[in-house]
């Protein structure tokens, strides 16, 4: 069993950490927390990109993304960009919806 682990510049996080062919990114948040919910939505995917490219692999193989917004009043701005963003991860199409319908049920009982 191999653990490899990328970007220990850090002791406490790795930003990457490999084990049986998955992929283990740390979470990533967007580059200015005072820009509008889709520029942070942009900034933090290329951040992903990034360490996906530096792990040698890409959004296309993507098994789980749990994304976490502070203010659901964002939700469908945010939720544009990343289904135009990832339409292209047909992975990811039924897990999106499942995401979808939770948010949009969990938004309904507030």
């Amino acid at each position: 069993m191999t653990i490899t682990q990328i970007g220990t510049e850090r002791r406490r996080m790795r930003k990457i950490v490999i084990h049986n062919d998955t992929i283990y990114l740390c979470g990533q948040v967007a580059k200015d927390s005072t820009a509008d919910i889709r520029e942070q939505t942009r900034t933090m995917l290329e951040k992903v990109d990034n360490l996906l490219i530096e792990a040698g692999s890409d959004r296309k193989h993507i098994l789980s993304a749990t994304i976490y917004i502070k203010n659901m009043k964002d939700f469908s701005a945010m939720n544009g960009l990343l289904k135009a963003i990832l339409r292209r991860v047909l992975v990811l199409k039924p897990v999106w919806r499942v995401l979808n319908y939770w948010l949009k049920f969990r938004l309904s009982q507030q």
